[in-house]
This record gives C-alpha cells, sequence and structure tokens, in this order.
C-alpha cells in the first residue's frame, strides 16, 4: 500500500467515525423531539371534534372575530394541534448578507400553547446546522447542533428564553387561528385594524398585537421578546410581516412571513420563510 492509498484509507476510516458517532447524537437528539412532540399533543387533551360556529365568537372583539370569519374556521371541525413545514432563508447576524437555506418541520397546540420546531440548515457547503426550538409545559428550549454533533446552543427553562418562547406562540397565531378562541386569551380591540392578545399559562406572562388589513386578513404580528439570552439583553420588538396568502385544509392564513427584529441600529430582517404544508389534527 502506497502512501496515497495510506492517506485514502485513514481519511475513510475517519469519515466512517464521524458518520457513527453522527449517527449515535443522532437519536438522541431526535428521541428530546419525539419527546416533546409527544408531551404537546397529550397536553392538547381529546379533541370534541365538533363545529366552529359563529358564537363561539361571541366573547371576542368586532375586529378578531371578522379575522376568524375571514380564515375561514366557522363549520370546521375543532383541531388539537397543527403541523407546519417551512422553507425559507435565515441570515447568520446583523453584520452579514449570507443566506442559510432552512428547512423546517413545526408541531403547534391549539388548545393549548406549545410548540415543537425542528430545522435544518445548511451552515456551510456539506455541513448542516440542525436544531430545535420549543415550548412545552410552559418551558422554553433551544437547541443549535453543528453537523449533529458540536453544540452550539443549549439553553434551557430560563426566564427570558420561557417568555421569548411563549411570546413566539402568540405572534404565530395567524397559523392556527383556531387557538384564538381560548377562553385563557384575554383579547383587546385597540382600533379598528389592531387587535392585542394577552396570555398567562404555567406562570408566564406575554402578549402579542395582530394587526388587519380592510379585509381582516392578518398582515402583521408583532411581541416583544428577547433576541438572546445574555444577562444585559433587554426585550425588543419581534415583527413578522405577512407577504403572501394561501389556503391550506379550508383555512386562510399568510403562507409567506418575514420576520424582523427591530433593533437600536435599525430593523434586521433574519428570516424569510413560506410555508409549503399545514394541516390540522
Amino acid at each position: 500500500m502506497d502512501l496515497i492509498e495510506k492517506l485514502l484509507y485513514i481519511i475513510g476510516i475517519v469519515l466512517l467515525l464521524l458518520f457513527v458517532i453522527r449517527g449515535i447524537f443522532s437519536i438522541g437528539y431526535k428521541k428530546r423531539v419525539n419527546k416533546n412532540i409527544n408531551i404537546l399533543k397529550m397536553n392538547q387533551g381529546i379533541s370534541s371534534n365538533k363545529d366552529i360556529t359563529v358564537n363561539d365568537l361571541k366573547h371576542l372583539p368586532g375586529n378578531v372575530q371578522r379575522w376568524l370569519i375571514k380564515s375561514g374556521i366557522i363549520g370546521k371541525k375543532t383541531s388539537s394541534y397543527v403541523y407546519i413545514e417551512q422553507k425559507g432563508e435565515m441570515r447568520q447576524d446583523e453584520s452579514s448578507n449570507k443566506l442559510i437555506f432552512a428547512s423546517t418541520k413545526q408541531f403547534a397546540g391549539i388548545q393549548m400553547p406549545g410548540f415543537v420546531w425542528q430545522v435544518k440548515a445548511a451552515f456551510i457547503p456539506f455541513i448542516n446546522m440542525y436544531g430545535m426550538d420549543s415550548f412545552v409545559d410552559g418551558v422554553g428550549s433551544l437547541e443549535m447542533r453543528l453537523f449533529n454533533l458540536v453544540k452550539v446552543v443549549n439553553e434551557k427553562d430560563t426566564v427570558k428564553i420561557n417568555q421569548s418562547s411563549f411570546a413566539r406562540y402568540l405572534l404565530e397565531l395567524s397559523w392556527y387561528p383556531e387557538a384564538a378562541l381560548n377562553k385563557n386569551m384575554k383579547w383587546e380591540e385597540i382600533d379598528k385594524y389592531t387587535a392585542r392578545v394577552m396570555m398567562s399559562h404555567r406562570g408566564i406572562v406575554a402578549e402579542a398585537y395582530l394587526y388587519f388589513n380592510e379585509d381582516y386578513d392578518v398582515i402583521k404580528t408583532s411581541a416583544m421578546r428577547y433576541k438572546d439570552t445574555d444577562e444585559t439583553e433587554v426585550l425588543l420588538e419581534c415583527v413578522g410581516e405577512s407577504k403572501e396568502f394561501g389556503v391550506f385544509n379550508g383555512v386562510r392564513i399568510p403562507s409567506e412571513i418575514h420576520v424582523t427584529w427591530m433593533l437600536p441600529e435599525g430593523e434586521f430582517t433574519w428570516y424569510k420563510l413560506k410555508v409549503e404544508k399545514l394541516s390540522y389534527k
């Protein structure tokens, strides 16, 4: 065996070991994801499977009622949770214009707040970033791994991440409008085209604003969240702007959204996404 053959042999062994190690770590990651998904589903209880009627909206402000009617949920059976697949582009930070392609899968509770969001992002050629952002049982967590091996982020159950995760759930209500019927949500009509929702869950309080156009589609949502969890981090406005709309399972929702942080130095649009698939269960 000459030198080149030996080098190729060693490289092959190293690559094989990396894939084996990655597979072991991947099993652990998938177990954590599936555990969170199963808890989220169980927390929703058994769906009544009844038809949603106009009477179910009577406790809500007028503009929220008009949004829900426009969305098409009237006459639909009640659901327990929603499953969403998205594709989009992310910016890593404010100083870079580099776009990272990402595909995601998300479960979100309808009867009880919670979500599990999984992402696979092409960080650099042939190297992917895998991650899970979740809010389950009132606990927020964020886990990101490079090549499913190197731990980049691992935050869980802090005051800031719990609040930010809960606020994200409210921020994304336009994807699961039926959740607005939750009697624990306190709605207020700010003006004809703006509504505020407040909610307390497992000791955490969060709020979000929904902005409607003249047809009562949700054209923007906003909430105060923590962009990072450092001790010095302060609440910042996070905005989701609806760029396109689509009908999934008979429900009209924003199908393309741009997510922007309102930083002191200016706007930072970090994620542009499109909904590829959405189903209510």
